[in-house]
Order: C-alpha cells, then structure tokens, then sequence
C-alpha cells in the first residue's frame, strides 16, 4: 500500500527517505547507524485510497477534497476509519462515492485551509 510521510516538525513531506521502516502495527520507524531502528513520533503517516481526483491526483488520507453537497460545493477532510476510507458525512466506502468527480485542494496540514470556506 503506498503511503506518505509528514514531518511535523519541519512541516513538510519527507516519504522519500528511504530509511523509513513501516511495521504492520502502523509504527513508523528510521534506520539509525548509531541506534538501528528508532520510532518517528514527530511523523504521521497517510495512506492513499488508490484513487484519483478529476485532474488525476492521487487522493491520500488527510487530503482536503472539494466535493458537491446537498447545498453546492463544500470541502471535507479524507480519513480512514472503521476499515474504509471516508469523507465528512459520509458512511459510504470512499470507492463508493465517485471520488473521480472530486478535487484534491490541499491537506490538513495547509493552515487555514478549512478556515476559508467560513
């Protein structure tokens, strides 16, 4: 499953580090010459649904997606729970609603991101 690694503590993206150890529990581990294996608790992990939006991005968990709504266009947050992905509001699979028609606009990670839309 292809995933990718956020550093909070430098605020950026760092999946192409190739000393990065995923074990099956979802810990995140580095290789160390000194230490061997050492846990990343400053990084989160997000695994992608295999999906592509309408301009063929590929959609990961924590990416924030503009999505038609009852009441126009809204943004909603991508998570996994309960052994699906999901958006806000939805208790469908994410397969199951036509992630195709949506457009990745950012990540939980972008300030302000959900801010605008108020």
């Amino acid at each position: 499953m292809k995933y990718r690694v956020y550093d909070e503590l430098n605020r950026k993206y760092v999946t192409n580090n190739f000393t990065w150890n995923l074990r099956p529990d979802g810990r995140l581990l580095k290789h160390d010459d000194v230490y061997g294996e050492v846990e990343t608790p400053c990084c989160i992990v997000e695994f992608s649904t295999e999906e592509k939006d309408k301009n063929g991005v590929e959609i990961y968990e924590g990416d924030i997606v503009l999505m038609r709504g009852y009441h126009g266009k809204h943004r909603s947050v991508v998570y996994f729970r309960k052994g699906k992905f999901a958006v806000d509001g939805s208790n469908y699979g994410f397969k199951d609603l036509a992630p195709q028609t949506y457009e990745v606009v950012g990540n939980i990670h972008d300030e302000n991101i959900l801010e605008d839309e108020k």
